[in-house]
């Protein structure tokens, strides 16, 4: 290589590293939506082009009857989960009755009702790219802005909520015409605020696992051995049901931050870190507390409480301006040791949505600023 062809190639690279991030969005686009399309890469001869084609078809077809079917059950699923949030709303309604705690339940009414909003708006997606180099990074989906000119609103846009269910997956970081890209929240750079629960909700979010974990045993019950194996393991699972759904008041503790861990992917990449999470500073939720006792700093009247305990849930406060709050996100799985000096704990959790190296579909949520301009439109107050 001489020295022109060598100057050459510095200055491309130079030029390539320098691309605008619009121009390097639009051309990733274009990989994913030719990626998603998985044409044959090769022929033969004509007959093998034409069996190609056809044997492509009928996979296109079967892929999109699938995704179909996929769809219909997500929204079944999804429909049970509003039903779900309008019983629970009517639940705090009743509790409104009594004087007793009363804003406690009043600030619990205006939170589920700001979901219930965000939730009918919800559109369902399919997963129809990822790359393996960021697989725990982000996903592309099958929703843009043709979507939202064929609903004549904004749902799909930039800092649009990612869900499965009611836990948090990411955020809409680049829109499309047809697609879009998702950012995860196994992302290091996706960092929600978020506030540990425990109580009730961190119950519901059990009974909504045990529930999908029965359903799925009672198709294999050729697991068990024996008659007696599979009627005590589903009373075992009735007992567990039973006590997560005794009705008990949340508990709003520590709060602190949430981002995902770098690593690859043939990693686990299934683990979330958690950093500065406190209570030094009472709220409308209740006092500040202790770091390491739990115990109430402003009224001594108050009972001790530990800030943070594994499986405490982690959900979104709203204080980050981009989640809606009272989302789920993850479950405490570990607490580090708190360092002398230290004024904030770390710890490790799980999302709360399962796996994400296997999500297939998710439901858009509008971004906040839209999301409530959406439902005024539609005649709601």
């Amino acid at each position: 290589m001489n020295k022109t062809h060598f100057s050459v190639l510095i200055v491309s690279l130079f030029i390539l590293i320098n691309l605008p991030d619009s121009f390097v969005n639009k051309m990733r686009y274009i990989n994913v939506s030719y990626a998603s399309l998985g044409y044959p890469k090769a022929s033969i001869s004509n007959q093998s082009v034409k069996n190609s084609i056809e044997i492509q078809r009928l996979q296109i077809q079967n892929n999109q009857l699938k995704n179909q079917l996929d769809a219909v059950k997500e929204w079944l699923q999804f429909d049970e989960r509003i039903d779900d949030l309008f019983q629970k709303y009517n639940l705090i309604e009743k509790n409104l009755d009594s004087l007793k705690e009363r804003d406690f339940f009043r600030r619990r009414e205006e939170e589920l009702c700001n979901l219930i909003k965000h939730n009918l708006q919800a559109l369902p997606a399919k997963v129809i790219f990822r790359d393996p180099a960021l697989w725990s990074n982000c996903l592309w989906i099958d929703l843009g802005e043709q979507n939202n000119e064929t609903l004549e609103k904004v749902i799909v846009a930039l800092n649009s909520p990612v869900v499965i269910g009611d836990s948090l997956i990411g955020i809409i970081d680049y829109v499309g015409k047809k697609k879009s890209r998702v950012r995860l929240i196994t992302d290091p750079g996706l960092v929600p605020s978020v506030r540990a629960i425990r109580g009730n909700s961190q119950n519901q979010e059990l009974l909504r696992v045990l529930k999908s974990f029965e359903l799925q045993i009672q198709s294999r019950i050729d697991l068990f051995d024996s008659d007696e194996q599979l009627i005590s393991f589903f009373n075992t699972i009735d007992l567990l049901k039973r006590k997560a759904s005794k009705d008990i008041r949340d508990c709003y503790l520590a709060k602190g931050q949430l981002h995902g861990l770098s690593a690859p992917m043939w990693r686990d990449v299934n683990t979330l870190k958690g950093i500065g999470f406190n209570y030094d500073y009472a709220d409308e939720e209740g006092p500040a507390r202790d770091l390491r006792t739990g115990d109430s700093l402003s009224d001594l009247n108050k009972s001790s409480l530990p800030i943070l305990k594994e499986g405490d849930l982690l959900v979104t406060t709203g204080m980050d301006g981009v989640f809606p709050p009272g989302l789920s996100v993850a479950f405490v799985t570990k607490i580090d040791d708190l360092e002398d000096g230290g004024y904030a704990y770390s710890l490790e959790a799980k999302p709360s949505a399962g796996n994400l190296q296997e999500i297939q579909s998710v439901f858009v949520l509008p971004p906040l600023d839209e999301g409530e301009s959406n439902f005024n439109k539609l005649g709601f107050e």
